[in-house]
């Protein structure tokens, strides 16, 4: 059985638009059964993109263009988290992204996704219209807290376990 395929926009009042119809998807895209989804940023520009994987057919990449349209671009974190020595990934590890003035934005390092599929375990943030540097608090999987006070915005950057500045 084949459902039609959805695409929401956040509308940011409580409200998403299906917009799948509008930009108009290729037709043959809804004659394939979809077997997962994989999120992260493909292109290391600070919006998330995302494969699909087909039963029937190749999988298919959707290239978020956020920057493509003109305008401001919302500014972001980019972080990746490893411990050492040997610089693995830390799933579970949590991130908190403190503000000046706005509520903490937090984050937790994952690799999971939907069916038969992983998402990139790097922790993407977005911090809108605001420039100013945030403090960045990570609590490994181990219990022990960390904090950066100069994490550079709209940039990918590594935070290692022990190396906190």
């Amino acid at each position: 059985m084949h459902q039609r395929k959805l695409l929401f926009r956040n509308l940011r009042d409580g409200h998403f638009e299906d917009v799948h119809l509008r930009r108009r998807v290729r037709s043959s895209c809804s004659r394939r059964w979809d077997a997962g989804a994989a999120f992260g940023d493909i292109d290391n520009d600070g919006d998330e993109d995302v494969l699909v994987a087909n039963d029937t057919g190749p999988a298919q990449l959707l290239v978020n263009t956020l920057g493509e349209r003109g305008g401001p671009r919302p500014h972001w974190i980019g972080l990746r988290l490893t411990g050492t020595p040997a610089h693995r990934d830390m799933p579970g590890a949590r991130v908190e992204i403190v503000r000046s003035g706005q509520p903490s934005l937090w984050r937790r390092v994952r690799a999971d996704g939907s069916y038969a599929s992983a998402s990139d375990p790097r922790v993407l943030v977005g911090l809108g219209e605001s420039a100013a540097t945030p403090r960045v608090r990570v609590r490994w999987p181990d219990g022990r807290t960390e904090e950066w006070h100069s994490v550079d915005i709209d940039r990918w950057q590594t935070l290692v376990e022990g190396s906190a500045r």
